[in-house]
């Protein structure tokens, strides 16, 4: 009987160590592009938000490897299955049809830079017409400014990238530039003369304030895409439960919190 008992508990104990061994060797593959500070290859943990999701998958025993790709391929490729999400997105119906979102991961705010010397300040979109406001080519501002380019009463000037945006606002070439909070102040930090840099600042009211989440494709196995959102969603708060998730944010980030 003695013996029976140890082949009971061997076997019990070859189990409970196959599955934890499995949970270990579980990884999801997430595409992602340049976007600093949240995305980069160049910082560490690849960003802010690569950091926290890694984080959150590494609570419920995931490991995370990230494909850098072109953005608009990272998306395409994570749709068609060849990875398992993408993070970093905020919510459309389109996306919605070929991805299932996570609970948010962190908010994106959209605000006014200026130079320091611009006695700006506003309330609603009417107190914008004075300004020429420097937009990006293919980039979505809100309804509310949508709207009002449409109208063609703004002076609103779009231009292929954000640095080049920034480079105009410190030349004067404009007065106003739309962009991520995070983004702006990175820009500034890393991209400009530090001259420059010190007489930009911006307007603390918010364009927009919208929630950016981790995308798991729906062309991969329905089971595994389940088990992925789950996880992750159950990782993220537990990860904002004890403190961790403003402690990333800190570390990643500093400054105002998302």
């Amino acid at each position: 009987m003695v013996w029976l008992r140890r082949m009971f508990w061997s076997c019990i104990l070859i189990s409970i160590m196959a599955t934890l061994h499995a949970r270990a060797e579980e990884k999801v593959w997430l595409s992602i592009g340049e976007f600093p500070p949240y995305f980069s290859s160049k910082l560490s943990h690849y960003g802010v938000f690569p950091h926290i999701v890694e984080e959150a998958f590494a609570v419920e025993h995931i490991q995370v490897e990230y494909i850098f790709l072109p953005w608009k391929r990272a998306l395409r490729m994570a749709a068609e299955g060849d990875y398992d999400g993408t993070p970093g997105w905020v919510y459309s119906t389109e996306r919605a049809q070929q991805f299932s979102y996570s609970d948010p991961v962190l908010n994106e705010t959209k605000v006014f830079f200026h130079l320091k010397s611009l006695n700006f300040d506003w309330n609603g979109i009417e107190d914008l017409k004075p300004y020429k406001i420097g937009l990006t080519l293919g980039y979505f501002y809100g309804p509310t400014l949508a709207k009002a380019e449409e109208r063609g009463d703004f002076l609103f000037e779009r231009v292929s990238t954000d640095l080049l945006n920034m480079r105009k606002l410190a030349a004067g070439r404009i007065q106003l530039f739309v962009v991520n909070r995070e983004v702006g102040l990175q820009i500034a930090r890393s991209e400009m003369p530090a001259q420059d840099a010190a007489n930009i600042t911006y307007h603390p009211k918010p364009i927009s304030v919208d929630a950016q989440h981790l995308l798991i494709s729906k062309n991969i196995d329905p089971v595994r895409a389940q088990f992925l959102l789950d996880s992750f969603n159950r990782g993220l708060r537990k990860l904002r439960e004890s403190g961790r998730y403003e402690a990333l944010w800190k570390e990643d980030i500093g400054g105002p919190g998302p």
